[in-house]
């Protein structure tokens, strides 16, 4: 919707085009994100949980913040059971890998976005038998995954890496021709 809106209403200037669709997809996720953190059912809700984890998980991260604990390391003190993997993606993979280790997880991602952004915007060549326009579906999917990973582990799992797999196919120019 966010492409089609901004598709039609900014046709002939592309950075403005980008940077709508950029202000939308931010207050989207805040909205999100902020409706995510609201207790209704009056217990334990999954979204105290997450912020319990995230207060556990940065008092580690600032403890060992270049290079990390290392695959494989549980928090001593996290109260909910010895587990391997933490439902909020980002602060699980600076716990375990440390900053670096976060930015190479998510240099590759990143790269496919500066890359959509340019191109939607036209200040790189859309690959092969693509339009700028087209580009921005690839945008769109990767820009999703990054944000619902935020506070779950979809990037981690199957499910992300097969978004960032789609985007790179569907960008493929070695894809056989469908004219």
């Amino acid at each position: 919707m966010v492409v089609i809106l901004g598709s039609a209403a900014f046709n002939r200037r592309p950075v403005l085009k980008v940077a709508v669709g950029t202000v939308l997809a931010v207050i989207i996720a805040v909205a999100v994100l902020a409706f995510a953190l609201l207790d209704v059912g009056g217990g334990i809700s999954s979204n105290l949980v997450k912020l319990h984890q995230a207060q556990i998980l940065l008092g580690h991260i600032v403890e060992r913040p270049l290079l990390g604990w290392g695959i494989g390391s549980i928090a001593a003190d996290y109260p909910y059971g010895r587990t391997f993997s933490y439902e909020i993606t980002y602060l699980d993979r600076a716990y375990k890998l440390g900053i670096v280790g976060l930015l190479l997880f998510l240099s590759f991602p990143l790269r496919l976005l500066i890359d959509g952004v340019r191109v939607v915007a036209r200040r790189l060549p859309p690959p092969p038998r693509m339009t700028s326009n087209e580009a921005a579906v690839p945008l769109a999917i990767l820009t999703s995954v990054l944000v619902a990973s935020a506070t779950n582990p979809y990037l981690a799992g199957s499910v992300g890496i097969g978004a960032v797999i789609l985007t790179i196919a569907w960008q493929d120019p070695f894809s056989p021709s469908t004219t």
